[in-house]
């Protein structure tokens, strides 16, 4: 999986595997909030290229929207 981006491995696996077991307003919110939240920090990085730094832009992002990051 290291080849493809974290969008693609959302789309293609994450959410055709996982995601859709789960009650229609739960896929929603998940797909919403990936859509808000994860994939503007890192959706087009490689998983392979992935690392701490960009959870913590993420949570930095949270932060300045005023969400609480933990």
């Amino acid at each position: 999986h290291g080849k493809i981006t974290l969008d693609e491995f959302c789309k293609n696996v994450w959410f055709q595997l996982k995601v859709s077991a789960l009650g229609k307003s739960t896929q929603d919110s998940y797909k919403a909030q990936y859509e808000l939240h994860i994939k503007p920090v890192a959706g087009h990085k490689k998983l392979s290229d992935i690392c701490p730094s960009d959870g913590d832009q993420l949570m930095r992002r949270l932060r300045d929207q005023g969400k609480n990051a933990k």
